[in-house]
């Protein structure tokens, strides 16, 4: 007997997001009917927002279903799913396509028409498009048109809505990602199809394998944990005949094809603490987290999580940028957790109209994750022309940084003056990065801790080498240490690669742990020491 609609409703793994929409067609079907009004439902449109493996292609064949069987549009035949094409300088091309889509639209068959309109986010508003709204309104009679985006914040969500809802009547449907429960029910029903379960010590490494799926950003819901079940199933029948055993209860030790070493070193806040020299920095860092974490455990409004660090090189922006990152994953607020790093330039383009295609994509890359951008305060700063392109950056980025507020971190990062500059200039983005740290410089003796520290990580030191880098740490300038040009942290790791790199250079194949670094690689690392003539005023040296 074939299923009903409503019990193929009842059976999907949440979906709640579509059950609504098509139970209240259902519900209101036989008076639009009797009042013949069944017009008013042709003519509504709708907006998936939905990742892929989230339901989106079930819920389309569902509202087909509903609508048919419910009578408000009978002869509904099919599907047609359509990409709006990209056409960066939106010339003639574009237009060929609106006169086929117009031309689709006319035609008399009854079908839903899936738009894709991913690759215009932030240009629903763009008289281009209008042109297609517009199109829909003027020509459609007989198709039901969804619209169909990723899935995304609230407020770009509602941004979207805003603009398609000035021409058409739209019904917004929001898919959220699948949570533990509901990709545990997934993966349940899809062992229970070839009698096996996994045993309840399982279930930890199964919740791994979904993680490392996610770390690359490209997670497909249910596909890919249908996959993953059966990738282990796969496992039990190889361990079973291995082990001699037959079960239908998977154990851990059954389950070999996934690398799970990844992510093991995951930064976390105590990482933070174990940082030389920041202390300060620290403590900011908590206080932010907390307020974020206080925010959505009470339900109000989460503030944006936008950041800037501010500071002199080497001072650890970076390092505690990707702590961040570690720490806001490991607490639900980011989806995906990657790490992208650019420099300010890397947003500009060559020419008019390629500096907002270029910003637009670095960003959609780190929706779900941080992004980084250090020395960010050049986007203000440059030629005439660099700078005009550097202003079309920064209008985009801020679009960005607001539209994915929820979805997406900005660490902005650079010396302390040139960021002030920046948010001095520039209202919108002082309004929307609300965090800032502050990096200071290190002092000699922290200095001298972080070489010594990295020194006897992978070396055994002798007591002359680590007298000499006492003598030399604490000799070096004042005005060097606090100068713009000095590199902190950068620094010491310089001061110690070119160390062992002296130490290395007649060992053969003798071990690393057997390698013991001397005061004369020391002192050949010192001569190699960059420090300008103008700040070499003390005397920096070692007496025989």
């Amino acid at each position: 007997m074939a299923e009903t609609l409503q019990e193929k409703l009842d059976k999907l793994v949440g979906a709640e997001e579509m059950k609504a929409p098509c139970s209240d067609l259902k519900r209101i079907a036989p008076s639009l009917l009797a009042h013949n009004a069944a017009e008013i439902v042709r003519r509504r449109r709708y907006l998936f927002s939905v990742d892929p493996g989230c339901g989106y292609h079930t819920s389309l064949n569902l509202l087909s279903r509903t609508l048919r069987e419910s009578g408000l549009v009978p002869d509904l035949d099919n599907i047609e799913e359509i990409m709006i094409p990209v056409d960066k300088k939106l010339t003639d091309d574009f237009d060929n396509f609106l006169d086929s889509f117009s031309n689709l639209l006319r035609r008399r068959s009854s079908k839903i028409i899936a738009l894709d309109i991913s690759n215009w986010l932030d240009r629903t508003g763009h008289p281009y498009f209008r042109k297609l709204l517009l199109l829909i309104e003027q020509y459609n009679k007989n198709k039901v048109v969804v619209f169909r985006m990723p899935y995304r914040s609230a407020a770009t969500i509602e941004t979207i809505s805003r603009d398609l809802g000035d021409v058409v009547s739209l019904k917004p449907v929001v898919f959220r990602p699948f949570d533990t429960e509901q990709l545990h029910e997934v993966a349940r029903r899809t062992l229970e199809k070839y009698n096996y379960k996994l045993a309840e010590a399982s279930w930890p490494v199964f919740d791994k394998i979904i993680s490392l799926e996610k770390a690359d950003g490209y997670f497909y819901g249910v596909s890919t944990v249908k996959k993953i079940a059966r990738d282990i199933i796969f496992d039990m029948h190889a361990w079973c005949l291995e082990n001699g055993v037959e079960s239908s209860e998977i154990p851990p030790e059954a389950i070999t094809s996934f690398d799970l070493s990844e992510n093991d070193d995951e930064p976390t806040l105590s990482d933070l603490d174990e940082l030389v020299g920041m202390e300060t920095v620290a403590d900011r860092v908590r206080s932010i987290l907390d307020q974020i974490a206080f925010a959505h455990a009470s339900g109000m409004e989460a503030p944006a999580m936008h950041m800037a660090f501010v500071g002199n090189p080497g001072t650890g922006k970076t390092t505690v940028a990707r702590i961040v990152g570690s720490v806001m994953k490991q607490r639900g607020y980011l989806r995906i957790g990657k790490f992208f790093e650019k420099h300010g330039r890397d947003l500009v383009g060559q020419f008019v109209g390629h500096t907002a295609d270029i910003t637009r994509q670095i960003c959609e890359a780190a929706y779900g994750s941080v992004l980084f951008i250090d020395e960010a305060y050049s986007l203000a700063s440059g030629t005439a022309g660099q700078a005009d392109f550097g202003r079309e950056a920064l209008d985009m980025l801020i679009a960005q940084m607001e539209n994915h507020r929820d979805d997406m971190i900005v660490i902005l990062a650079g010396y302390p003056k040139e960021m002030e500059d920046l948010f001095a200039m520039n209202a919108g983005m002082r309004d929307r990065v609300r965090y800032v740290v502050e990096f200071p410089n290190y002092t000699r003796e922290q200095l001298l801790e972080i070489f010594l520290r990295i020194s006897r990580k992978h070396f055994k030191n002798s007591e002359d080498y680590t007298e000499h880098a006492e003598q030399f740490f604490s000799s070096l300038p004042e005005k060097y240490i606090t100068s713009r040009s000095f590199g902190n942290a950068r620094f010491a790791r310089n001061l110690y690669e070119n160390a062992w790199a002296h130490a290395i250079r007649n060992i053969g194949n003798e071990s690393t742990s057997d390698i013991v670094l001397t005061a004369e690689d020391f002192d050949a690392a010192a001569a190699l020491a960059d420090i300008p003539k103008e700040h070499n005023t003390d005397p920096i040296g070692f007496r025989a």
